[in-house]
């Protein structure tokens, strides 16, 4: 008989993980759209067990935790662009000093 601690399986982790990302796909397109506050009015929260307002409130956060999440991929991104420019304009011998690869 296999070892469990009672914890969720691996495919219950793969879908608390893999939901979001399903849901942020589709309302960011029903939203791209204009269709979205209309859908999510249509739907029967009583039987989904939340409410309306849960749903929207969990979009608006997840909105703002992709932006931050963007905001943070774009300034990592420009500080490799800013590295890789100042490695440039070493020379051989200076990228050797420094201990640094382009």
């Amino acid at each position: 008989m296999p070892c469990t601690d009672g914890g969720p399986s691996a495919e219950q982790v793969f879908e608390a993980r893999a939901m979001p990302a399903v849901l942020c796909a589709v309302f960011t397109e029903l939203d791209r759209t204009g269709e979205l506050a209309a859908l999510l009015s249509m739907c029967d929260w009583t039987e989904a067990g939340v409410t309306g307002e849960w749903v929207r409130l969990w979009w608006e956060n997840h909105k703002a935790q992709d932006a931050r999440r963007r905001d943070y991929e774009r300034q990592v991104a420009a500080r490799a662009r800013l590295r890789a420019e100042a490695i440039g304009r070493l020379t051989p011998e200076e990228r050797d000093a420094l201990g640094v690869r382009p």
